[in-house]
């Protein structure tokens, strides 16, 4: 894994943690971010998660290192209709796996996270059961 695809998934990792400090209130959904994380995945932000707005090389490497770890299936891409930009991430089992590696109290928080979205609460099953057969 590159230092940019380790970057990308711990700011995927990061949003999943801020997402579960937030209310389940359906009714909060009136905020844009809030809406994605539960209907669509991880919103694809790589300026927010740099602190700064990229340069066209900067976006290049962050398109590649998601390419990367969708093919290494660690994420996967969610794209606009017709199109093939990526406007969201769902991380993967093995990406989460490898973004947890001894770090327990996210993993509650990204259990925690995943069971308040449509998308999610089959992965947060696999986790608790990895982290059953593991104990």
């Amino acid at each position: 894994m590159t230092n940019s695809q380790s970057d990308m998934l711990q700011a995927v990792l990061g949003e999943l943690v801020a997402f579960a400090g937030q209310p389940d209130d359906p009714l909060a959904d009136a905020d844009r971010w809030q809406w994605s994380m539960r209907h669509r995945g991880v919103p694809y932000r790589p300026d927010h998660w740099h602190g700064a707005r990229l340069t066209p090389a900067q976006r290049m490497t962050c398109s590649r290192a998601v390419r990367g770890m969708a093919t290494a299936g660690l994420v996967e891409r969610v794209t606009e209709p017709r199109r093939n930009r990526v406007t969201h991430l769902r991380p993967t089992a093995a990406g989460l796996a490898r973004a947890l590696a001894g770090n327990d109290a996210n993993q509650t928080a990204v259990t925690l996270a995943l069971r308040k979205t449509d998308w999610g609460a089959a992965l947060a099953d696999e986790i608790e059961r990895a982290v059953k057969v593991a104990a």
